[in-house]
C-alpha cells in the first residue's frame, strides 16, 4: 500500500512538473518571439534617426535657408535676374475649354 501510494504522489509529481515545465516552454517562446519583433521595431527606428539627422544637418546649412529664400519668399541674389517663362500651350489649353461641346457641334453642322 505504501509503494502504490508512493507511486501515485510521484506520478501526480511528474505531471505536474511536465505541465509547469511546458507553460514555461510557452512563456519562453511568447518572449523569444517579441524580443525579435523588438528588435525589427528598433533596426526600423535607428535607421529612422539616421535619415531625421541628416535632414536635420540639411535644414540648418546655408544651402537650404537659400532655397527656402528662393523658393517660398521669391527672393535672389544680389545682380541675379529672374526670367518666367510662361507655357503658351498651357494658355491656349484654357481657350479651348471655353469653347463648350456645344459650340464645337454648332460649328461643325455649320461648316
Amino acid at each position: 500500500m505504501i509503494y502504490f501510494a508512493s507511486g501515485i504522489i510521484m506520478v501526480l509529481a511528474i505531471i505536474f512538473l511536465s505541465l509547469t515545465n511546458w507553460k514555461i516552454y510557452q512563456r519562453k517562446a511568447n518572449l523569444n518571439e517579441k524580443i525579435a519583433e523588438l528588435q525589427g521595431e528598433i533596426s526600423v527606428l535607428e535607421e529612422r534617426k539616421i535619415e531625421l539627422s541628416g535632414l536635420i544637418s540639411y535644414v540648418q546649412s546655408d544651402d537650404y535657408v537659400e532655397q527656402v529664400a528662393r523658393d517660398q519668399l521669391n527672393m535672389k541674389r544680389p545682380g541675379e535676374e529672374v526670367v518666367v517663362i510662361q507655357d503658351d500651350k498651357k494658355d491656349s489649353g484654357d481657350k479651348e475649354r471655353e469653347v463648350g461641346w456645344w459650340e464645337k457641334l454648332k460649328s461643325i453642322f455649320s461648316k
